[in-house]
């Protein structure tokens, strides 16, 4: 049979074959019709949506491990003000300061030191806190020097001493006591609430 002798208008005489190789040729031009419009856009939506499902899932697992650790860092919050509050208390105020000079020069003298200077410095603010260097300049021997800065080490203000020396005053003595006298230069720094 030659295929020009076929015609859509009688399409019931065509061969069994030829009617089956169209059937066949119309099923799969259905389907793959079927899948480019229908199907494939919608695989396209699935795997977008799959990909979201895993986003998701990953971002549910990381808050979930923040959750599951959220009570220690609360502790540790707690921890931390209480800490802040505490060192705060032994920051000094601008009105303590005179008070604070006042001991330092109480502590000299029970301490048998001879006071050659006590000059509070230039006050120099921070983040969170002003600093204050006061010039310290004693003399005594090395036992009442050692007393000296131990007590002061050991008032509840925040205190530390920089640029420290002792100098020897060429064999000088105090007395008959027979020990030498130390000039001791240091700057006593005050730590203050800003």
């Amino acid at each position: 049979m030659d295929l020009s002798e076929l015609s859509f208008d009688r399409l019931g005489s065509w061969p069994i074959s030829v009617r089956i190789i169209a059937l066949t040729g119309i099923f799969v031009f259905t389907l793959i019709l079927g899948y480019l419009l229908l199907i494939k856009p919608r695989l396209a939506k699935l795997h977008n949506l799959e990909k979201q499902q895993n986003d998701l899932k990953l971002l549910y697992q990381n808050e979930c491990q923040k959750v599951s650790v959220l009570s220690e860092y609360e502790a540790q919050l707690s921890s931390m003000q209480k800490t802040v509050t505490t060192l705060n208390l032994q920051l000094t105020t601008a009105n303590e300061i005179p008070q604070l000079i006042d001991t330092v020069a109480k502590l000299s003298v029970a301490n048998n030191l001879e006071i050659n200077l006590i000059k509070p410095g230039q006050e120099s603010v921070r983040n969170f806190y002003t600093i204050m260097p006061i010039n310290i300049a004693v003399t005594g021997d090395y036992h009442h020097l050692a007393l000296f800065i131990s007590q002061l080490s050991a008032l509840q203000k925040t205190l530390t001493f920089d640029d420290f020396t002792m100098t020897a005053l060429s064999r000088k003595t105090r007395d008959d006591s027979g020990l030498t006298l130390l000039e001791m230069n240091a700057t006593a720094t005050v730590y203050m609430r800003g």
